[in-house]
């Protein structure tokens, strides 16, 4: 197929001007032929802006089962994570292509996320893995990490990545000493100065998956290496589209 091909050349390009990536010339797998893709179109360029995957977890499981799931090589599922399935829809491999990141290409996107969850009312949960590049410093990765864990982690064990991040001892007193740990709006400006002092930019995706629900609609279960994709770390998200925001509702399913 031409278009998947067009899109794994240039998921690879994109993936790989922020240090991620498959380092092959281009990143398509098995779960691309039967998964449905998002595409941003750009008409006057004739060409792929960016694109999302997507794929309707209840009749993958029913065709192929859990090993259907592309998030199943990364994740493994406890039992009471599996009703998620029913509702779910699994997001990943997004990307928009370098040239359009100062564009609204990413909103975009979304936008067509809205459409197919309003097309598709039975779908109330979006989940999928986050990545975070291999690029960031050790201590980058460890805040951020600890940031989104602390404010969005669950104590519940029903996603589990198959290589675990853990944060050393170090890391973590080093984390408790720099966030205040009590004030969500306080620590998101501590982790934007500090990330500030290294370089960094707290990555788009965690940033707006962070910001489009109400307290407790959005929860990041696990992090881990992901090694077919150049040693960066997996968040896996878990939104629930019943809490929404009011004005992201709006915005992006209408």
């Amino acid at each position: 197929n031409a278009v998947i091909k067009e899109i794994g050349r240039l998921r690879e390009i994109s993936f790989r001007h922020v240090g991620e990536g498959s380092g092959e010339k281009r990143d398509i797998d098995s779960y691309d032929f039967y998964y449905k893709h998002l595409i941003i179109w750009d008409d006057e360029a004739l060409e792929i802006a960016g694109a999302y995957r997507i794929g309707d977890c209840k009749e993958i499981v029913e065709d192929y089962g859990v090993k259907g799931l592309y998030t199943s090589t990364l994740f493994d599922f406890d039992e009471k994570f599996k009703v998620y399935f029913e509702q779910g829809l699994e997001l990943g491999r997004s990307f928009v292509q370098p040239k359009y990141w100062n564009s609204r290409a990413l909103d975009y996107l979304w936008q067509g996320i809205g459409a197919y969850v309003k097309a598709h009312p039975q779908i109330r949960y979006l989940f999928g893995p986050v990545s975070l590049s291999d690029s960031f410093t050790p201590q980058a990765k460890a805040l951020l990490i600890y940031f989104y864990t602390h404010y969005f982690g669950t104590s519940e064990q029903w996603v589990k990545h198959k290589a675990r991040y853990k944060l050393n001892k170090e890391m973590k007193n080093y984390c408790q000493e720099i966030f205040c740990g009590h004030d969500y709006r306080v620590d998101q400006r501590i982790l934007k100065e500090e990330l500030s002092y290294m370089g960094y930019t707290i990555p788009t995706l965690y940033k707006q998956y962070a910001e489009v629900c109400e307290e407790g609609g959005v929860q990041f279960l696990d992090f881990g290496y992901d090694k077919q994709f150049n040693y960066c770390i997996d968040g896996f998200i878990l939104v629930d589209v019943n809490l929404m925001k009011e004005s992201k509702r709006k915005r992006y399913i209408g």
